[in-house]
C-alpha cells in the first residue's frame, strides 16, 4: 500500500510490501514540497494548481493510483474512550454522538477507532474524529487529479502505527515518547500500557526559523534550504541557522518541557525512559542537542530498514506515512 502523509509544506510518501509474520519491506519513499499556501486553516487552496502539480508528480514517480492518506486538520479530536461492548454500526453511532460533544459548530464527522482491550463487557478503543466537510476537500482534490483514496486516518494514528511497526515490543509493556517537529507544528504523544495517554498540538513549527531567516537574514528560499541542509551535520553550522535557532526555540523548549514534567509526575520517572525526536526538526543536529540539553534527556534512535535499493530509511521524516502504508 502507498501511504501519504499530507503536512502543511509537504507531501511525502512510503510503498511498503507485507511480508510473512506480520512483517514488511519498504519498496520506495520520497516527498514533494507543496505549492506555497496550499492549505490554510485545514482547508485546501489553489485547488487547480496543487491538482495539476499533484498529477506530474504522480506520472513522474509511477506511483500507484490507490492510496492511504494521513492528514491534520485543526479540529481533529484524537483520544481513548471505554464504552459497553456492542456492534459495529452501534459503535459508529456512539462515536458520532462523542464527537458532536467535543467538536462544536459541526454536524456531520468522519470517525474511525482501533480497539485497544476488551474486558468484562467493555471495550477500550483509540477513537478519533474529524469535519467531515475537511475529509470531504482531501478526498475530491486527490480524485481531482486521478488518484483513489482508500483510507483516511488522522496524522497522529498513523505516526502510531508507523513507530509499532518498529518497535512492537513497546506497544504492550512500558510506555514511549513521541516529539514531532514539524514545519508550522510540532507534537507530543505519550503511550502508555497499549493505549494512547497523551498527546498534544503546539503552534511551533521550523516555519519560525525560516521566517527568521528571510525577515532578519535577508535570505532566498534557496538559501535557507541550504543552511537548514548544512543543519544536518555539525561541522560548518551555519551562524545564521545558529542565531535562528537561539532566539526562536526557547518556546519549544518551554512547552515540550512542561509536558515531560506531567508525563514524569502522573507515569514516574520511568516515563521519559523511550523518548524519540522526529519530524524534520530531528534532522537539524542543534536543534536536537538543545532539546537534550534543556530537557536533560538522549533522544533514543529508531530502529534502522534499509529499503530494496541498499538506501537507509529516514524514519524520523517518513514515520506516518510509513504507517498510512500499513493500513489494512
Amino acid at each position: 500500500m502507498l501511504g501519504v502523509d499530507l503536512g502543511s509544506y509537504s507531501l511525502k510518501y512510503c510503498l511498503t510490501r507485507k511480508k510473512k509474520e506480520d512483517t514488511f519491506e519498504i519498496v520506495k519513499t520520497g516527498d514533494f514540497i507543496l505549492p506555497a499556501e496550499a492549505f490554510a486553516g485545514g482547508e485546501v487552496r489553489k485547488r487547480g494548481e496543487l491538482t495539476e502539480e499533484l498529477k506530474e508528480y504522480w506520472k513522474k514517480e509511477r506511483l500507484p493510483r490507490e492510496v492511504c492518506l494521513s492528514f491534520y486538520h485543526p479540529q481533529i479530536v484524537v483520544q481513548n474512550i471505554t464504552i459497553p461492548e456492542m456492534s459495529e454500526a452501534e459503535m459508529e453511532n456512539a462515536l458520532r454522538w462523542e464527537a458532536g460533544s467535543i467538536i462544536t459548530g459541526e454536524d456531520q464527522f468522519q470517525v474511525g477507532w482501533e480497539i485497544l482491550n476488551r474486558q468484562d463487557g467493555n471495550v477500550e478503543i483509540l477513537f478519533s474524529a474529524s469535519p467531515s466537510v475537511a475529509v470531504s476537500g482531501y478526498l475530491e482534490l486527490f480524485q481531482d487529479a486521478g488518484i483513489r483514496i482508500e483510507a483516511v486516518e488522522p496524522h497522529i494514528i498513523c505516526l502510531l502505527k508507523g513507530f509499532l511497526g518498529l518497535h512492537p515490543d513497546l506497544g504492550k509493556q512500558g510506555g514511549f515518547v513521541l516529539v514531532e517537529v514539524g514545519y508550522l507544528k510540532s507534537s507530543i504523544l505519550y503511550f502508555e500500557k497499549g493505549r494512547l495517554a497523551f498527546s498534544r498540538y503546539l503552534t511551533w513549527g521550523l516555519s519560525r526559523v525560516w521566517d527568521h531567516l528571510r525577515d532578519r537574514g535577508n535570505l532566498l528560499p534557496a538559501e535557507i534550504m541550504e543552511l537548514i541542509q548544512r543543519g544536518t551535520r555539525f561541522t560548518d553550522v551555519p551562524h545564521q541557522l545558529e542565531e535562528a535557532l537561539s532566539e526562536t526555540i526557547p518556546d519549544l523548549h518551554a512547552e515540550i518541557k512542561r509536558s515531560f514534567t506531567y508525563f514524569q509526575t502522573t507515569f514516574g520517572a520511568e516515563a521519559l525512559a523511550n523518548s524519540y525526536l522526529l519530524g524534520g526538526g530531528s534532522r537539524i543536529l542543534l536543534l536536537r542537542s538543545g532539546l537534550e540539553s534543556s530537557l536533560s534527556i538522549t533522544f533514543r534512535d529508531l530502529k534502522t530498514k534499509i529499503t530494496d535499493g541498499g538506501e537507509q530509511f529516514h524514519f524520523e521524516l517518513y514515520l506516518a506515512a510509513m504507517g498510512a502504508s500499513l493500513w489494512s
